[in-house]
């Protein structure tokens, strides 16, 4: 019965403190991103922080003005070109 309290406390005060960070850093850094694009007028599409996979290189690929690639390694080929 001892084992889980004093288990409790180093889990509430390390563990899950490291996960949060971990889980909800990069979202935390994203709406910072986007926050401050907006504040200087810019669209969330003109900055380039629409997120998912592979936006990247759909923003190197409209700035080229090139045909959308039929593979994820075209599409690879085609950014690093650039």
């Amino acid at each position: 019965m001892k084992a889980p309290i004093k288990m409790l406390f180093p889990t509430v005060l390390f563990i899950f403190p490291a996960m949060f960070i971990v889980i909800l850093g990069p979202a935390f850094i994203n709406i910072a991103k986007v926050f401050t694009s907006l504040g200087r007028g810019m669209s969330v599409t003109e900055h380039g922080i629409e997120g998912g996979f592979g936006s990247g290189l759909r923003a190197k690929l409209e700035k080229k003005d090139q045909p959308e690639p039929r593979s994820p390694g075209e599409a690879i080929a085609a950014a690093v070109e650039g």
